[in-house]
């Protein structure tokens, strides 16, 4: 079972996600948004760029615009989950890029107030006019960030050891995005084989590394596009060699044309 999603103002959403049996997978990607899941049924794993963390009932995952992330779960469990995006031009945004980037996967089990929050977004969901849950939904947001931000450090889940290639390849990639001329660079600056790199970087990201680096760039365009700038501009700046290139790839990851996204922040 799905709700319907609500608008806050005139982006962030919330919903409700309830099924018997979770899917094994939800797939790979990224976006310009927080997003904040919290989990009330199901186990499985969090992968958040190059970090998995294990995850269980009442845990808060939060996630930050442009981080590559994706969900394992037990297929044999229930799944049922509370979910909010809030897109970098809220007002709530500003309260969460306060949360420290150190906190993803909070274990909230002990702390009742993140929890009652989320049930009661629910339950207004179910109960109030779009309008009023708007109000409410921005208020209870407003408290679950704060407390995020405050909670106890030993309710922070710590992630899996990480894979020393994957995290100096996502370093390299992140400090040279722009300039980055194919796959084989970044395996070059790593000393590796380019056909070993690709193996152990899909295997960890879930993901290859060309369409890594190509969705971190798109995002990237997507906020100058949103800031006003013009697309024949922006394809440059972002490391795309041709505009038709740029415009292909940018409606493939987004569903609309770039000279489609002013207003749409």
């Amino acid at each position: 079972m799905e709700q319907a999603l609500f608008p806050l103002a005139s982006a962030p959403t919330f919903n409700y996600v309830y099924t018997e049996r979770a899917a094994p997978l939800i797939a790979p990607h990224s976006h310009n948004s927080y997003e904040l899941l919290f989990i009330t049924q199901g186990r499985g794993f969090a992968c958040i760029e190059d970090r998995r963390y294990a995850i269980a009932p009442y845990d808060l995952i939060i996630t930050r615009p442009a981080q590559h992330h994706y969900l394992e779960f037990d297929t044999s469990l229930p799944y049922e989950r509370y979910n909010c995006l809030i897109v970098p031009e809220h007002a709530l945004a500003r309260i969460a890029a306060q949360v420290s980037k150190k906190r993803e996967v909070l274990r909230c089990t002990s702390h009742p107030t993140i929890i009652e929050n989320f049930l009661r977004l629910g339950r207004y969901q179910r109960e109030c006019d779009p309008s009023v849950f708007s109000d409410l939904c921005h208020a209870l947001l407003c408290e679950i960030l704060y407390n995020a931000q405050m909670v106890d450090g030993s309710l922070l889940s710590a992630p899996e050891q990480r894979l020393p290639i994957v995290e100096r390849a996502l370093e390299y990639i992140n400090e040279n995005l722009f300039t980055i001329g194919d796959v084989e660079e970044v395996a070059s600056a790593l000393f590796l084989a380019k056909n070993y790199f690709f193996r152990v970087f899909k295997n960890a990201m879930r993901i290859s590394p060309k369409k890594y680096i190509t969705s971190k760039r798109l995002l990237a365009a997507q906020q100058l596009l949103r800031a006003g700038e013009r697309p024949t501009g922006v394809y440059l700046r972002c490391g795309f060699s041709t505009y038709p290139a740029f415009y292909k790839r940018y409606v493939e990851f987004f569903g609309h044309a770039p000279s489609e996204e002013r207003g749409r922040g």
